[in-house]
């Protein structure tokens, strides 16, 4: 090996975190090389600087603080992060309203392409406050039950509710 590739290893040599056989070559090199010796003279310094370092300690009110710090930053607690039993009972209700939702709507075309129900006859005789009933009971279905079930889990538009 030349002094490029001893330089490459050093900083295990100082660790003594190379295999014997290696150890003892680079021993063997650094005995005989005053360069490489000189490079490893720093490095063991660095380490001994190192530790010679004082430890920080962290009480663990510091360390309750910080962790409580990192959860603001995320935006989220880390037991609000947890799938729980009140998440999975949300869930559910967003998947019946929407199932329910679809089901009406697949009824009534199914009415209609049957011919068992003339959905254009329907619309034809209603008054328009039935149109607008009507409407309006589709769109809280289609749309607001699954929108007020998704916001007690993950907040829309700022619609959110207390737990």
């Amino acid at each position: 090996m030349d002094c490029r590739e001893y330089e490459q290893i050093l900083p295990e040599y100082v660790l003594d975190d190379l295999e014997y056989s290696v150890t003892a070559a680079c021993r063997a090199h650094l005995d005989g090389c005053s360069e490489c010796s000189a490079k490893a003279d720093v490095y063991k310094a660095l380490i001994r600087d190192i530790a010679d370092q004082p430890m920080l300690a962290v009480s663990a009110a510091e360390s309750r603080r910080m962790a409580h710090a990192l959860d603001q930053v995320n935006g989220t607690k880390r037991a609000e992060r947890l799938a729980t039993v009140g998440a999975v009972w949300e869930f559910l209700g967003f998947s019946l309203a929407s199932i329910l939702a679809f089901a009406l709507m697949a009824t009534a075309l199914t009415l209609h392409a049957f011919g068992l129900a003339d959905m254009f006859r329907l619309f034809e005789t209603s008054t328009w406050l039935s149109l607008i009933i009507a409407g309006m009971l589709i769109v809280v279905v289609t749309s607001f039950i699954p929108i007020v079930v998704t916001a007690r889990r993950r907040p829309l538009n700022g619609l959110a509710y207390p737990e």
